[in-house]
């Protein structure tokens, strides 16, 4: 009865995991739409602060869904910085993003 019921949590664990890899494929994309779709395909709440915006274009399959975020901001000319909240990502200027830290 244990083994069975330790087997029935993992497999539910597993159906709720968020996933490991995300593809991404956008042309000239604007920034606030790729976090967003981003975000939504991680299973995580997105927030933003005003002064996000840009554009993406990136081309890339199974990028670790741990540095997707990373990889998209990094990428613009303006600096953004970004942390996980729990289960929200929150996106801004540096300087706004103090407040944020552990």
């Amino acid at each position: 009865m244990l083994r069975i019921s330790l087997y029935l949590l993992l497999l539910t664990s597993l159906c709720w995991a968020k996933p490991n890899y995300i593809d991404l494929d956008y042309v000239d994309e604007d920034l606030v739409k790729v976090l967003r779709q981003v975000s939504k395909s991680l299973g995580y709440n997105l927030y933003l602060g005003n002064e996000v915006k840009g554009k993406v274009t990136i081309q890339a399959r199974r990028v670790p869904a741990d540095g997707v975020v990373a990889l998209v901001l990094k990428m613009q000319e303006t600096p953004y910085s970004w942390y996980q909240v729990g289960n929200t990502l929150v996106v801004g200027a540096p300087n706004k993003m103090e407040r944020f830290k552990d």
